[in-house]
């Protein structure tokens, strides 16, 4: 329907000459594996992670591959800066980025990691199978308990005490600085992407589109095709 956002453009529309916001076609690197996340700090330093421990950077001119720290699939990136970034994957595989080379660092699990978000340098949380949640205090991961066996697959805060993860069969999960607990969906379908940007706009994506005001949750798209991520600049 007109309007909505599963609008269909028609084949004659002219395209659209690149630009600011428009996303644009910048080469190929050959024969890759499958690209899963991006992460950047700025228009000139942007990171993508994918499968066997694919590593790639935006330098503001071009892409590079970079050597990589594990063979296992990468499926989360995150940093706080441009010699602060961790790559999260399969087996538990983490990876730390110091501004020169990727390292792989010591995991307290051996479960798939599928996202990673941080307050700080020395507040990072990362999530994935089996309800696993793992936290960097700046010196080490440990396991956090939830008790739960959902998939996780995305994690995003507003600060240290205002942290989100979603997953499987609608588990929308909120840490509040002391301890997580669950908040009410509503939705049965998995939820995947999740982004905000304000501990009052939050926005959680799938097989639905839910909205957080900072009370509850709204489905603005109800059993919609299966989104995988969601970002943006303001609310």
């Amino acid at each position: 329907p007109a309007g909505s956002p599963l609008e269909m453009i028609p084949a004659a529309h002219p395209p659209v000459a690149c630009g600011s916001g428009v996303l644009c076609w910048a080469g190929s690197l050959g024969s890759q594996p499958s690209l899963y996340k991006s992460w950047g700090v700025s228009a000139s330093d942007l990171w993508i992670v994918g499968a066997q421990g694919t590593l790639l950077r935006w330098n503001g001119m071009a892409w590079s591959v970079l050597a990589k720290g594990s063979m296992n699939d990468l499926h989360g990136v995150w940093g706080s800066s441009s010699t602060d970034v961790w790559a999260v994957g399969d087996g538990g595989t983490i990876l730390h980025w110091n501004g020169s080379a990727w390292a792989q660092v010591a995991s307290p699990t051996p479960i798939a990691l599928h996202a990673v978000w941080g307050s700080s340098a020395s507040d990072v949380w990362a999530v994935g199978d089996n309800g696993i949640i793992i936290r960097w205090n700046g010196t080490a991961w440990t396991v956090q308990q939830t008790g739960l066996l959902n998939r996780l697959h995305g994690v995003w805060g507003s600060g240290a005490s205002d942290v989100w993860a979603v997953g499987a069969w609608g588990l929308i999960l909120h840490y509040n600085g002391t301890a997580w607990a669950q908040s009410t969906s509503n939705v049965t379908g998995s939820l995947i992407g999740l982004w905000g940007s304000s501990s009052t706009d939050v926005w959680a994506v799938g097989s639905d589109i839910l909205h957080w005001d900072g009370n509850s949750w709204t489905n603005y798209l109800a059993g919609g095709p299966l989104f995988t991520d969601i970002s943006g600049t303001s609310s």
